[in-house]
């Protein structure tokens, strides 16, 4: 029996293609729902922002600049006992009453909650993988340890 070599066969990259050979038409609807589903991802991550910013137009003009000396918070203030509080914390010209604004602004945070629990779980499972990876390479090396143990009397002979 002969035996297959990987490095014999041909590798068909997408330029080698020809134009005209054929594709799977089930192949073919389902790339056609990925790209559907990744412009109606795209289209709403879009609505969202413009619905965001609609509700923050006019604020650039409305609030005064805020200078890095003024970011901080406020316990700073509370502990020290001293120094004034920044305009951002006293500010009453914001409307906050709105519901589609607190809708919005709800909205937005449960996006940013999901996607940092996301990726907090991405890093938990990549530290488990990596935990993983240790377990298995120091059990290869006590396996080819025993290896290498077993064949040495017949090195030696």
């Amino acid at each position: 029996m002969t035996q297959l070599k990987p490095e014999a066969f041909k590798l068909w990259l997408p330029s080698e293609l020809q134009p005209t050979a054929g594709c799977d038409n089930r192949l073919a609807a389902h790339k056609w729902d990925l790209w559907h589903a990744q412009a109606l991802d795209a289209i709403n991550e879009i609505h969202s922002h413009l619905h965001l910013w609609s509700h923050m137009s006019g604020w650039d003009t409305s609030l005064p600049p805020l200078l890095d000396s003024q970011v901080r918070h406020m316990g700073d203030m509370e502990r020290q006992g001293t120094g004034t509080i920044s305009w951002i914390w006293l500010d009453s010209h914001v409307d906050n009453s709105s519901s589609e604004n607190e809708q919005v602004q709800d909205f937005e945070w449960c996006k940013a909650c999901m996607c940092a629990n996301h990726w907090l779980e991405e890093v938990d499972l990549l530290l488990k993988e990596m935990q993983r990876v240790i377990v298995f390479l120091r059990w290869q090396a006590e396996w080819w340890s025993e290896r290498h143990s077993s064949r040495a009397p017949e090195l030696t002979a």
